[in-house]
């Protein structure tokens, strides 16, 4: 009998099991089958990239052309040059006739040793015309007498020999025939809004120069050092920030040295190496961060560009320095350096990053589309490309132009401009750059592809799978079908959705979740209380985010949904990812980003993340 009374027990466990199993497979096929009713059809297997036009009568609005022309000539009068010799000279002729008598002195400027935000300036040494401008950066000024009043201010930067050591490795590496890498780099730059600011520039870059442009790159993180340290180390931002030598996020970030970057890879291989920003204020490394405590290249821009910033004079035009467009000096200095190191037969890598005409909005950057164009155009015409991989890019879309409220500006700020050139040297890869732009692609695979030439492995078959953590080569074939996943872009900026609209009335519950998030980080993050509470204003849109039916599988199926909301009192505008399974309610995911800009209305805090949802609050 008791034999019998186990069999029925081991039944009864069998039965509940079955139940319990049929049952949990009903919930989940429930769940699937509810939210993939609407890309029943899709069957695929790979990312279908979006492809809109740039002028996308949805966005014409928001286009402004013609954009106003820098006008620097009426801020000053030049009242110096370098001449044939290399001697600084002043325009005498000029400066009597519209001054009378004048004095111009030039001063040095240094970088404080173990310091990246400040400088040490020379003594004042007057000019008479009869010396060389030695110096890497200098700073001159010109003053009328008697007043003694400053008529005149500029600054020269010029590219100046290395030591001894470095120069003959860099000579030796050129004789090896080593391939030369250059990175110029539009901040906020998105593909779309390349070709609709900068076409003649584009059309160049892929006409003239046969540049590949990656229509799939996608960016892995919100800002620019967050894209900027992947595409140059390998390692996601997280990663790095998680060094000693990084900050918690409450503190400004410590020294960036042991970031592993590329021009350290270079470097080691006999390279001479130069970097060079144009905004001082919002540079890579030192937004909210200390820099680095020793200059990570051998040619290193910043102190010059802090010297200009303390400058008295400043031009009506705020594009310029002077009588001279801003942009203009970081194009000289950039060209200076490549044509230097062509002419005496150098390997070189360089890395510049052009902020100022594109950080704020996307229209201003179209006033040097015909000077980006002719820039480009002098550098193959001297040679300079004929050994080079060239790399045209931008770090990510703009974040906070009023673009960026609509469907397509949503998806151009998650999708980077990029353009490869390749010498004919490396024509062997165009057949799979090409194949390569029509899939999908993140900053990763930009590194591994500058590794590639760093370490010499330019064969059709690859020495080795990858060089960082996520990511293959551009010069060689890539998977069709790869996710977002495997590439180190998070689900918050994939752009392989399918995308179903909500009504703000479907979204109410996921936006409260939403603020909910959002506050508990300020609350965690405001130790001072300085930062009012966020309340709901309105759910400005939401949709649901659905894979393909060919990838989904109910056993592991979860929705996404992305919700936008405005928030009082600040008016902020967040947008979240939501992430829901069958089992459970909602969370947030990933970055909450702010999509239009937060001014003044965080200056009571200092933590980076927590400046784009906190609201001063005088009151607390």
């Amino acid at each position: 009998m008791r034999k019998y009374k186990y069999v029925r027990v081991l039944a009864l466990v069998l039965v509940l099991a079955s139940a319990a199993y049929i049952h949990h497979s009903w919930v989940l096929k429930t769940f699937y089958n509810k939210h993939m009713e609407f890309v029943k059809n899709d069957l695929s297997g790979r990312c279908k990239l979006p492809n809109y036009d740039p002028f996308d009568p949805s966005i014409r609005k928001y286009i402004v052309q013609p954009w106003p022309k820098i006008d620097c000539a009426s801020s000053q009068l030049p009242l110096t040059f370098v001449d044939h010799k290399g001697r600084l000279q002043v325009n005498r002729t000029a400066a009597k006739q519209y001054y009378g008598e004048v004095q111009c002195s030039v001063q040095r400027v240094t970088r404080k040793s173990g310091d990246d935000d400040h400088i040490d300036l020379g003594p004042p040494e007057v000019i008479t015309g009869d010396e060389a401008l030695d110096f890497e950066f200098s700073l001159v000024h010109c003053v009328e007498f008697p007043s003694k009043r400053v008529i005149y201010e500029t600054g020269y930067a010029k590219i100046v020999p290395v030591p001894h050591e470095q120069s003959a490795k860099s000579q030796q590496a050129a004789k090896e025939g080593r391939l030369n890498v250059v990175v110029l780099a539009l901040e906020s730059m998105s593909r779309l809004n390349f070709m609709r600011q900068l076409p003649i520039s584009h059309e160049f870059i892929t006409n003239e120069l046969g540049g590949v442009v990656m229509k799939g790159l996608t960016k892995v993180g919100d800002n620019t050092y967050a894209n900027m340290v992947p595409f140059l180390s390998g390692l996601a931002a997280g990663y790095a920030e998680m060094s000693p030598r990084f900050g918690d996020g409450n503190t400004p970030s410590g020294f960036s040295d042991d970031l592993p970057a590329t021009w350290k890879n270079f470097s080691d291989a006999g390279y001479l190496t130069m970097f060079a920003e144009d905004d001082a204020s919002i540079t890579i490394f030192n937004y909210m961060a200390t820099g680095f405590k020793d200059p990570p290249t051998h040619y290193y821009m910043r102190p010059f560009w802090l010297a200009m910033d303390q400058q008295s004079r400043w031009a009506w035009d705020s594009r310029c320095y002077g009588h001279i467009p801003k942009f203009n000096f970081l194009f000289d200095y950039m060209e200076e350096y490549l044509t230097k190191m062509y002419a005496e037969k150098r390997a070189h890598f360089s890395f510049t990053f052009l902020s100022h005409l594109s950080h704020e909005a996307i229209n201003p950057i179209q006033v040097i589309d015909e000077d980006l164009k002719m820039y480009l155009k002098r550098l193959k015409a001297k040679g300079i490309l004929e050994n080079t991989l060239l790399l045209v890019l931008g770090d990510h879309g703009n974040r906070f132009d009023s673009i960026r409220n609509t469907v397509i500006g949503r998806i151009e700020e998650r999708m980077p401009y990029l353009a490869v050139v390749v010498p004919k040297s490396l024509e062997h890869f165009r057949p799979s750059l090409k194949a390569n732009a029509e899939v999908l692609t993140s900053w990763h695979d930009g590194y591994e592809t500058v590794m590639d030439v760093a370490m010499q492995n330019l064969d059709l078959k690859s020495k080795k799978l990858r060089y960082g953590y996520k990511g293959l080569s551009l010069f060689r074939p890539i998977p069709a079908n790869r996710s977002c996943f495997e590439i180190g872009i998070p689900n918050v900026y994939c752009v392989c959705w399918n995308e179903e609209q909500m009504s703000p009335n479907e979204a109410n519950d996921l936006a409260a979740r939403l603020l909910e998030h959002t506050n508990k980080f300020v609350q965690e993050k405001d130790l001072k209380s300085k930062c009012a509470p966020l309340t709901l204003d309105k759910v400005v849109s939401a949709q649901k985010l659905l894979p393909a039916q060919g990838v989904a599988h109910y056993r592991d199926f979860v929705v996404h949904f992305r919700v936008t909301i405005r928030a009082l009192p600040s008016g902020a505008l967040l947008e979240g990812t939501l992430r829901q399974d069958a089992w459970s309610d909602a969370v947030v995911v990933g970055d909450v980003n702010r999509i239009n800009r937060y001014g003044n209305q965080s200056t009571c805090v200092t933590h980076k993340l927590l400046k784009l949802y906190c609201f001063c609050d005088a009151k607390r």
